[in-house]
């Protein structure tokens, strides 16, 4: 629900920001805080700057604005998606706010007898998948970049295609991000329940 919710928002909030490059005024209220935020997080090496350098120099200013607002509009829904998760997740003991969690019946993907302890293999693919949440920002504008060379930048004179882009850019590191807390706290839980069955079962043999 939380990926859903987000996607929407940054898909709605994308497309009528750059509603204004195509001459169309946008939503002055998502307008005034999208040049807020844009202008803030748009600093060098940050990923809205990266953004802003992907595109081609001779693209017309009005895109380039458009771009750098609706990407510091996604970037900051991105990261208010992924801490409202992580204090929901630990204010409300999901996945355990329902019931019981069924580790198989929820990741039936996940082979417990392939590669060795079901906690430790958690743990790796939790933190690779927010290593990967922190590099895609970084990576995406780069990878944009050498495929616009190589094919020609055309695309980036199309609103919607610029569009997307965003729209990708902030979506798949959110996405990586939720999946490895995800993840990391499922681990937790498996690790707690072990350690509960230790003790109990050293207070039986006591």
């Amino acid at each position: 629900r939380f990926r859903f919710a987000h996607a929407a928002i940054v898909i709605s909030g994308t497309s009528l920001l750059l509603r204004g490059a195509l001459g169309v005024d946008p939503s002055p209220f998502l307008e005034n805080i999208s040049v807020i935020l844009g202008h803030t997080l748009d600093f060098p090496y940050s990923p809205v700057h990266l953004v802003v350098l992907m595109l081609p120099h001779n693209l017309p200013s009005v895109f380039v604005d458009a771009m750098r607002l609706a990407a510091g509009f996604s970037a900051f829904v991105s990261a208010v998606n992924i801490l409202v998760f992580y204090s929901v997740m630990k204010t409300t003991r999901w996945p355990l706010s329902r019931g019981a969690f069924n580790v198989w019946v929820n990741l039936p993907l996940l082979d417990p007898t392939f590669g060795g302890d079901i906690v430790v293999r958690l743990l790796r693919d939790g933190r690779l998948n927010i290593m990967f949440a922190l590099l895609t920002p970084f990576l995406f504008p780069a990878g944009i970049k050498i495929l616009g060379i190589i094919l020609g930048s055309h695309f980036f004179y199309d609103a919607q295609s610029l569009a997307w882009l965003i729209i990708l850019w902030s979506i798949i590191p959110t996405t990586f991000a939720m999946r490895g807390i995800g993840m990391m706290r499922i681990a937790d839980l498996i690790h707690q329940k072990r350690q509960s069955n230790d003790e109990n079962h050293l207070m039986q043999m006591a």
